[in-house]
């Protein structure tokens, strides 16, 4: 595990832990509500999901965390919460565990806070569109179209960086089955948009959003933040173009 990932379920191993009872089960959203309850800090679903996740696949054979999902059902994270030191160590995370115990509970919520700050941070990092979107929706539908001709070299160095994404998603170890499902499927639809002629620029907008918000925080900001810069340095280039020609 990264260490902001490891240090992360050490808060929620914290938060949920009990010398009382020995198993319990939790929802994502039960697991956040611990987690604000101890140290006053709320984070997003998809933040503890990622992380649950990819404790449950390093301790799958070892009885000592579960991850039981169903299309009928919540996902539910099944911990032995009157062992947590074993959690921490069979999830990579001792060390963090360590580290917290001796420094404190004080120290520990710095920590989660500042966690939290920098994903926000990430997620700003993100173009903000609103400005964009408002111009290109006061273009006709008939002429929202990007030429992938007129911007071959834009549309090549996206398509490089496709592959390099869709190699990492393919090959990660810290998302779940169903993010790498519907990534690979969302990278799919939008190769096959890039290879025709002309590229609606409602495509560009829906591939950036999943790019700006889930694929970014599954994959981190430094594998996905050029292909966002390049995908909206294309939707400027068709508001300059639609400015000219206006």
């Amino acid at each position: 595990m990264e260490e902001h990932e490891a240090l992360l379920l050490v808060g929620v191993i914290r938060s949920v832990s009990s010398g009382i009872v020995s198993e319990r089960s939790f929802t994502v959203s039960e697991l956040i509500d611990e987690i604000g309850n101890m140290f006053q800090i709320e984070f997003a679903q998809e933040t503890i999901r990622t992380v649950m996740s990819k404790a449950a696949r390093i301790g799958e054979n070892l009885s000592i965390i579960e991850h039981i999902s169903s299309k009928y059902a919540s996902d539910r994270f099944v911990l032995y919460v009157s062992e947590p030191r074993t959690i921490a160590q069979v999830c990579d995370a001792v060390d963090a565990w360590d580290r917290a115990l001796r420094a404190g509970d004080e120290w520990l919520r710095e920590v989660l806070l500042n966690i939290r700050n920098e994903i926000e941070a990430d997620e700003s990092v993100a173009p903000d569109t609103e400005q964009s979107v408002a111009e290109i929706n006061s273009v006709p539908a008939s002429d929202r179209y990007v030429s992938t001709r007129d911007n071959q070299p834009s549309v090549e160095a996206i398509s490089r960086e496709l592959r390099l994404v869709r190699e990492q998603v393919e090959s990660s170890n810290s998302i779940d089955d169903e993010a790498r499902l519907i990534s690979l499927s969302e990278i799919a639809l939008f190769e096959s948009a890039i290879c025709q002629p002309r590229l609606a620029v409602d495509i560009i907008e829906r591939f950036l959003k999943f790019c700006s918000t889930k694929l970014l925080v599954w994959l981190g900001l430094a594998v996905v933040e050029f292909l966002v810069e390049k995908l909206k340095a294309l939707l400027d280039d068709f508001i300059v173009t639609m400015a000219s020609v206006g």
